[in-house]
């Protein structure tokens, strides 16, 4: 079969990255802008919350340590309204990425390392939530 430009679909990907430190926000925007999706980053949790209730983006990253509340908290309060509970969303961690060192987490919820090893952790995410 020859390739026809008809075939092509560029995926509108939109996520949600909240982080309240502007390093990490413009270093992990060049990286999931990269692999082809774009970029929303706000820097509070609470206005996070907000943008995913506006926005309805199509996955959420947030920072686990941040002023107001946890990145564990803002994932549980997104999958508690009943609108956005099915939002891909993951948590971004410098410690450990074993589950049981954050009680409550959701299944559906995913741990990403921050540093060298996030591009896999996020390519493995990317996957199992089946966006782009």
């Amino acid at each position: 079969q020859n390739f026809s430009a008809d075939d092509m679909r560029i995926a509108q990907v939109e996520i949600l990255l909240v982080t309240p430190t502007r390093a990490i926000a413009k270093l992990l925007t060049q990286q999931v802008n990269a692999c082809g999706f774009r970029v929303n980053a706000v820097s509070d949790p609470v206005d996070g919350l907000t943008a995913v209730l506006r926005a309805r983006p199509d996955m959420i990253i947030t920072s686990q340590e941040m002023r107001t509340m946890t990145g564990l908290d803002l994932v549980r309060a997104v999958k508690a309204i009943a609108s956005v509970a099915k939002t891909p969303a993951a948590i971004l961690t410098s410690k450990s990425n074993e589950r049981g060192a954050f009680p409550g987490l959701p299944d559906d919820v995913m741990l990403l390392r921050t540093g060298d090893l996030f591009a896999d952790d996020f390519a493995k995410a990317i996957a199992q939530f089946g966006i782009g």
